[in-house]
């Protein structure tokens, strides 16, 4: 046959092949979502790390208790984190192997994750109208190893990320078509978005901030002032909401900043011992962010973003509020939240290049830094729009992803994590504990123990916890009223154990023994009659 006509066969297949991707190319990246989830989510359960993390056995537990508790109902939702992901869990988390295999987390976080990815490529496409660009910003986000590994756990920055990124799309499109079903649509993803991390409240407010610069210069005083009122009172209901709710159930409208479970007031002791090289440390404060960017996200893409960010900023200064890209500053917002929350003290992120003069975790809280992917993604996509740079970004994106990628047993920097270490502990408690327990209810501090609660394996209906209301309550003056069992932390990390604050420790001492003591917890059992 002729060489030549093999060559045309083969040129026709081609371009039929690109005609097809061409015209299905959001089908397609919706089934590269569906199977990169699924396949992530299988190799991470097989290794048992869907419920690695402390933080994600704590978030099982509390949408369990709405279900399964000594008081079960919908005020088992309060406390210092916001309720998404814990009302979203609800449909599965009554199902045992749902809730302690983590699963129930595991679902919701997929369908993020897909959601997530596939809103970029849309968003992105939107904004430079090339598939190309749109690819790129979802090789960025899609095969990022940790966003991977956190879109297949019970944890929320996976969920925060997607709802975040909707928001964006619905946002750009109708600052496009001024199409009021898209500005309610994205008020609605902001209010989601504000109910599941407090970065999201910075979002929201910046929002709005930029729907009133947006329409003022574009549409006048009278148009904007209707934008932003409806744009604004739908999106902050989440907030007002969650308030209220703080006020109704705890008496105060921002007990989540105060009690127990806040991050801040965890923190201070920490502040106290010199153990937070960032606090009122501007300069530190902001490389603990970018180094915490850079493992998470990879160097290569950090430094694409950051010269990307810089040159939209040039170019657009004079204009910014004008052109339609301002908009997705929004996308910097939580970036520079995490900044003033480790400048502050209200959390603690450590990296290794930045050390105290005392010992600390090699990395801790650096999950965080997830949440400039989305900017990452759009801005780097946006360079994309110089066709002669489309190849060789494309060959930066996957060797940058490449090189956050485990090789050869290396682990990622996700399960580097204290979180994750610190989940490790206590085994010689746990193990004791189940080869000694034998019955009755046990009094526990869920603010220091909800990981240990939940290896337990036992219903959450034989707890005694802060959620308690009146079981609690009586128990700090009487605690063999209700409980057989007392369990406290008493280490030097008893500031988060509300036992170790409140509990009468002389009637303690009189109706229990003391059973085992390890990792800085204590053991009682009440005492024969």
């Amino acid at each position: 046959m002729d060489i030549s006509s093999w060559g045309e066969k083969i040129d026709t297949m081609i371009n039929k092949l690109l005609k097809f991707v061409d015209k299905n190319s959001n089908k397609i990246i919706l089934v590269i979502s569906i199977i990169l989830s699924i396949v992530s989510f299988i190799y991470f359960y097989n290794h048992d790390l869907i419920t690695a993390y402390g933080d994600s056995r704590a978030h099982l537990n509390i949408s369990r208790r709405v279900v399964d508790s000594l008081t079960p109902g919908i005020a088992q939702l309060g406390g210092a984190w916001l309720p998404l992901l814990h009302i979203l869990m609800l449909p599965t988390i009554w199902i045992n192997f749902m809730w302690h295999s983590g699963i129930s987390g595991s679902l919701v976080n997929m369908v993020a994750y897909v959601i997530a990815t596939y809103s970029l490529y849309r968003l992105v496409e939107e904004i430079t109208k090339s598939k190309i660009s749109a690819t790129i910003a979802y090789l960025i986000l899609a095969f990022n190893i940790n966003i991977l590994y956190f879109q297949a756990i019970p944890m929320s920055e996976m969920l925060f990320i997607s709802t975040f990124i909707v928001a964006l799309f619905y946002l750009y499109k109708w600052q496009n078509t001024q199409q009021i079903s898209a500005l309610l649509l994205s008020a609605t993803f902001f209010l989601l978005t504000s109910l599941n991390r407090y970065e999201g409240w910075f979002v929201v407010v910046g929002a709005v901030i930029a729907i009133a610069l947006v329409s003022l210069r574009r549409f006048g005083r009278k148009k904007a002032e209707g934008y932003v009122i409806l744009f604004g009172t739908l999106a902050s209901l989440g907030i007002m909401l969650w308030l209220l709710w703080q006020l109704v159930i705890f008496g105060h409208p921002f007990d989540f900043l105060r009690s127990e479970f806040a991050a801040g007031v965890n923190t201070a002791r920490d502040i106290e011992a010199g153990l937070v090289p960032t606090y009122k440390n501007l300069p530190v404060s902001i490389m603990t962010q970018v180094y915490a960017t850079v493992h998470m996200s990879g160097f290569l893409v950090t430094a694409l973003a950051g010269l990307a960010i810089l040159t939209f900023l040039i170019k657009n200064i004079s204009h910014l509020f004008k052109t339609k890209e301002f908009i997705l500053l929004l996308a910097i917002i939580p970036f520079l939240f995490e900044i003033l929350a480790v400048y502050r003290g209200n959390v603690p992120v450590y990296v290794p290049e930045i050390r105290a003069s005392v010992p600390i975790p090699d990395f801790f809280n650096v999950r965080y830094a997830l949440f400039s992917l989305p900017a990452i993604a759009i801005f780097v996509s946006i360079l994309s729009k110089q066709k002669i740079i489309t190849f060789f970004l494309v060959a930066i994106i996957i060797l940058n992803n490449l090189m956050i990628t485990p090789i050869l047993g290396k682990s990622i920097t996700a399960l580097k994590d204290k979180g994750v270490v610190s989940s490790r502990e206590h085994l010689e408690l746990q193990t004791w504990f189940k080869n000694n327990y034998d019955d009755g209810l046990i009094l526990v501090s869920v603010a220091s123990s909800d990981a240990f609660i939940f290896k337990t394996n036992l219903n959450m209906e034989k707890f005694i916890s802060e959620g308690s209301g009146k079981y609690w309550r009586e128990s700090m003056s009487n605690p063999s009223k209700y409980a057989r069992w007392v369990l406290i932390q008493d280490s030097q990390d008893s500031n988060r154990d509300s036992l170790f604050k409140h509990l009468d420790m002389n009637a303690l001492n009189k109706d229990f023994d003391l059973q085992e003591k390890s990792a800085g917890y204590s053991f009682y059992k009440i005492k024969d009659n």
